[in-house]
């Protein structure tokens, strides 16, 4: 039993060991806490590339007020050659029921059954904020269903699929008359001042932890790296 004691020992305090097994694991723990931040990059991204396909430049995550001073976060907004077009993306899978003139719909994946908001009204509301804004622009709401999905039932309108989108060839900047352009670069101002004075708010719709999780992370892989130089400068003296 001695023996083996020792013997673990011996490989526990190898310099290999000691060199490489700290900052694995603190690699591997920044890898665990990025991994959700890198999942969201490339969410992103993808639906950047479906939007395109939409209009020729979207906003994410923008910040208006409405009409009472309330302040009104949209998802997505994207110009358009017809307008600006508030985008709320859903991510529900399956078989979709849904009209819209119901409280409810549902979502059937296999033998479960999902009940979730009438996402068309939420959509809607959205427009009447950004129409208080811009009383004069072209203003729409939809609701993408960004997954794949089918509605057996019939589609409501004011729904599009991703499927739909890609089918649709992406229009050009030159479409989109000038008053548009004019209007959504007025409208990116409004969001980026908004944005600023609402630091607060921002940080609680987005979540804290999406900002400490990097952090944290961050400092992980300094360690590691850290780690790394002192053992190479340590068994090199």
């Amino acid at each position: 039993m001695q023996e083996i004691d020792i013997s673990v020992i011996a490989i526990l305090l190898d310099d290999h060991v000691l060199t490489w097994v700290p900052p694995l694991v603190l690699l591997a723990a920044a890898g665990y806490l990025l991994w959700p931040t890198l999942r969201r990059a490339y969410v992103r991204w993808a639906l950047a590339r479906l939007l395109r396909h939409l209009g020729p430049a979207h906003m994410d995550g923008a910040l208006l007020e409405d009409a009472v001073g309330n302040l009104a976060y949209f998802e997505q907004l994207v110009l358009t050659p017809a307008g600006i077009v508030a985008v709320e993306v859903l991510r529900n899978r399956g078989v979709i029921f849904g009209a819209e003139g119901l409280d409810q719909w549902a979502q059937v994946v296999g033998r479960r059954t999902t009940r979730f908001d009438n996402p068309v009204t939420r959509s809607r509301e959205r427009a009447y904020a950004l129409r208080d804004n811009f009383p004069d622009v072209p203003v729409h709401g939809m609701v993408l269903f960004a997954c794949l999905c089918e509605f057996p039932k019939g589609q409501p309108e004011g729904v599009a699929t991703a499927a739909e989108l890609r089918a649709q060839t992406p229009p050009e900047l030159e479409a989109v008359p000038a008053d548009l352009r004019a209007a959504w670069e007025q409208l990116e101002r409004m969001s980026r001042d908004n944005r600023e004075r609402f630091k607060a708010d921002v940080k609680i719709i987005q979540g804290q932890r999406a900002y400490a999780r990097p952090a944290i992370a961050a400092g992980a892989l300094g360690l590691a790296i850290g780690w790394a130089i002192w053992r190479a400068l340590t068994i090199g003296m």
